[in-house]
């Protein structure tokens, strides 16, 4: 027996035409939220493609670095990790910012980028390393936040020892959040890698 309403002998009878309104306005209730219920895994969390991750400052616990996102810095929105008071930035062990797959080990020699890892975080969301001056990943490796991938260097078009990082979303490079802390176009801050 169907619970749907039929509108073959009453299809005069005002009460059945209401019925059968409702039914459907109830069914495409349904429908509407089961295609945007939120799936397991994501609750108390930003769901959909843009959900960014909690990335890490890329560095080992308690070191303190400047993260320069200077104004003509291509491109727009990636940092330059430098050294800041005693902690000098070169030959220091990079570490992934979050959890994710290695999807690039790149050596591009004395152009650009240089020795470069690139991590995908899923969702649309990948991080690049530049100028290093050795590899710790190979590709398809599973990382975890943390996970050393290789050394600062000054390989590429670099002049002198830093870590190029970027956060993109979509192959698009955003305005990095490092640790809850913003680094907006323009500013330099002094970050200290926090534990976890």
């Amino acid at each position: 027996m169907s619970t749907r309403p039929r509108l073959g002998d009453a299809a005069n009878d005002r009460t059945t035409k209401e019925e059968y309104a409702m039914f459907r306005r109830a069914l495409l209730v349904t429908s509407i939220v089961s295609a945007v219920a939120i799936p397991v895994g994501f609750a108390n969390a930003d769901v959909g493609a843009t959900a960014r991750p909690a990335f890490k400052m890329p560095f080992s616990y308690g070191k303190t670095f400047y993260a320069n996102n200077w104004q003509g810095h291509k491109p727009k929105n990636s940092i330059d990790w430098q050294s800041y008071g005693k902690d000098a930035v070169d030959k220091e062990p990079v570490k992934s910012a979050a959890s994710g797959t290695v999807t690039t080990v790149r050596d591009l020699g004395n152009d650009s980028y240089g020795k470069y890892v690139v991590v995908s975080h899923g969702r649309g969301w990948q991080t690049l390393y530049a100028h290093l001056s050795a590899f710790s990943v190979k590709v398809n490796q599973k990382v975890s936040t943390g996970t050393q991938l290789g050394k600062v260097g000054s390989t590429g078009g670099s002049q002198a020892p830093h870590l190029h990082f970027e956060e993109k979303l979509n192959g698009s490079v955003q305005t990095p959040v490092i640790s809850g802390t913003t680094v907006g176009y323009g500013s330099k801050k002094a970050l200290t890698s926090k534990k976890g």
